[in-house]
């Protein structure tokens, strides 16, 4: 790692001094830039990826208050209109057995009705060819 480090430092200019691949050439080096720049990165990486978090916990906790109120007021009141839209609905049902039970006697008189007209229309055939 060291020899990667000196290779990677730009030192300073020589002044016979020794400290040209020090700390500050380090800073100076693109490997200083290019962990900076990873940093930076990563950084921001994890601070969007903990602001998506906050958001969607937000989101579904408000969620979760409209849901409740929603399924405390269908406890309250019931599912569709309230307790009152029940009765209505039970009252239209009762007026529509009416109706129907009305329609079922009229129709139980259809198969008298048929033997009826069978009836009829073998006794007109037997009068046309000259029967009785």
């Amino acid at each position: 790692m060291s020899e990667y480090l000196r290779a990677q430092s730009h030192p300073d200019k020589p002044n016979g001094n020794g400290n040209g691949n020090g700390l500050k050439g380090f800073f100076k080096s693109n490997l200083f830039a290019a962990l900076v720049i990873f940093v930076l990165g990563q950084g921001i990486f994890v601070g969007g990826s903990i602001f998506a978090m906050y958001w969607k916990i937000s989101t579904l906790t408000e969620w979760k208050g409209t849901v409740d109120k929603t399924l405390e007021r269908m406890d309250v009141q019931g599912t569709y209109h309230g307790k009152s839209a029940d009765d209505r609905q039970d009252i239209e049902l009762a007026r529509q057995d009416v109706r129907i039970s009305k329609q079922e006697e009229k129709t139980e008189h259809i198969p008298v009705i048929e033997s009826e007209n069978r009836r009829l229309t073998s006794d007109v055939e037997n009068l046309k060819n000259g029967k009785k």
